[in-house]
């Protein structure tokens, strides 16, 4: 993989359902489909879960691993594609930040196998499940800026302008 350069990351408070882009991103339990349909699965429509129990027959799963992602297409979301991605959770006694770090890279890998430009998807750890702030952002916006991808874009959505700031500080930084 050669780096065309450094990928330009975006901060928005917004939800995937409603955004538009190459390729959306849905943080998925590790079953990737859950209870219930979540608010990404419920706009993309059946056939994503029709496809989503298709690719766990395939694979041959029950469980998809911590940090691996899963791409369909995208239904009736403003996308051609969706990936699915299972994000680790935060542990106080033990580092999983590169867990974190690699769920990342899962996004971008599987972006770059779709051709896509650009990526719209939850900054990681910001919801369920929860990391601290500062290092759900030091993390992802270290990934993004190293990783070399051909990738040129990638909007972190956030559910709120305060989770969103520390995310700030970190691009600042970088």
């Amino acid at each position: 993989m050669v780096d065309n350069g450094t990928v330009r990351v975006c901060l928005t408070v917004g939800s995937v359902a409603d955004t538009s882009a190459d390729v959306l991103v849905r943080v998925a339990p590790r079953n990737l489909l859950g209870r219930s349909p979540d608010e990404v699965l419920a706009a993309a429509g059946p056939e994503v879960v029709s496809a989503l129990r298709h690719e766990r027959h395939l694979l041959r799963i029950r469980r998809l691993p911590v940090a691996t992602a899963v791409g369909t297409g995208a239904g009736q979301l403003d996308a051609p594609w969706l990936v699915h991605l299972t994000v680790p959770a935060y542990d106080v006694h033990q580092d999983r930040t590169y867990l974190l770090s690699r769920a990342y890279r899962e996004v971008i890998a599987t972006a770059e196998g779709f051709a896509a430009e650009n990526v719209a998807m939850p900054a990681l750890g910001v919801t369920a499940p929860y990391w601290p702030l500062e290092v759900a952002a030091r993390v992802g916006v270290e990934t993004l800026r190293s990783t070399p991808t051909f990738v040129r874009e990638v909007l972190l959505l956030f559910p709120s302008a305060g989770s969103l700031e520390p995310f700030a500080e970190a691009l600042a930084r970088a």
